[in-house]
């Protein structure tokens, strides 16, 4: 069962039932507090008639109240329901001949991890992906993209119909200006002339409705990652923005990650060396509230 527990990222309730002596001590209550400090349930035991003459807390719970206490915690879940959620994920090629393209390292992973979550919050979710790590995704509408202009006319398409985009992709800077048909020689690769691509995030939320929250990332490796974030955040409108800390090449490909998140009206949340679903849960759960607020 523990090798379960740790393998899922479900909700986790835990009924515990012991003597008074046992559920009082000192290294029971820390071990409590840890476990509910993880986000696992922890129901108190209830007070009465114990095993022999014993009386006192640690009576096992009612069953009805086991089961209201699942149906409670199933409902909490569902923060997303009824809403559509776009998500970009993994990075962008820009091919310069059949052979070379542009890249970077981002695996797709946290993008995809807050489609994941996205989708156990109840949302109906839309995933335009780029290169990335293979996944799969029950439940979720794909959208395969290839450059950094396929990714934005996806965007576009589907981010009208849409209650919250969350910008995850790490979509790439520039394009070569032409793309050879044949692969170049190296004698012939001594430059490569490029032009900017269009920053996607900036463009379409220029057309959001008020009904909509959009969702940001940065990846930096400045020594002042809020102030960094702060300036991004309102430059391209968004909502909310996570900004990663990608010193040396730091959580590319990787299940952990390092950075904040910061947004308008919500204090600064800040991870460190910490899971990618943690990170997820966070964003989902601060975007349902940010949803909730503007639409009642």
């Amino acid at each position: 069962m523990t090798t379960t527990v740790l393998a899922s990222s479900a909700p986790v309730l835990i009924v515990p039932a012991m003597h008074p002596n046992m559920w009082l001590n000192s290294a029971t209550v820390h071990n409590i507090e840890l476990l509910r400090s993880r986000g696992f349930f922890v129901m108190d035991p209830e007070v009465g008639r114990l095993s022999g003459k014993d009386f006192g807390v640690g009576r096992f719970p009612e069953s009805s109240k086991i089961v209201a206490q699942v149906l409670n915690i199933s409902k909490s879940e569902l923060l997303l329901e009824g809403k559509k959620v776009l998500v970009t994920a993994g990075g962008t090629r820009e091919e310069i001949d059949p052979v070379r393209f542009i890249g970077n390292k981002s695996s797709g992973r946290q993008g995809l991890a807050i489609a994941y979550e996205a989708l156990r919050s109840g949302a109906e979710v839309t995933v335009i992906a780029g290169h990335t790590d293979p996944f799969e995704l029950e439940g979720a509408r794909v959208i395969k993209v290839n450059t950094a202009l396929e990714m934005m006319s996806a965007v576009e398409n589907e981010f009208t119909n849409s209650d919250a985009l969350v910008m995850a992709a790490a979509v790439a800077d520039a394009r070569p200006v032409s793309t050879s048909t044949t692969k170049i020689k190296k004698a012939d690769l001594e430059s490569i002339d490029l032009t900017t691509n269009p920053d996607i995030l900036s463009r379409v939320a220029q057309s959001r409705r008020k009904s909509q929250v959009i969702v940001g990332f940065a990846a930096e490796t400045l020594s002042d990652l809020i102030k960094a974030g702060g300036e991004k955040l309102i430059g391209k409108k968004a909502d909310l923005l996570y900004v990663n800390d990608v010193s040396g090449g730091a959580i590319f490909g990787q299940d952990q990650t390092s950075g904040s998140l910061i947004g308008l009206g919500i204090e600064t949340v800040n991870f460190d060396g910490v899971s990618k679903y943690e990170v997820a849960r966070s964003i989902v759960t601060h975007m349902a509230k940010k949803l909730e607020k503007i639409n009642g």
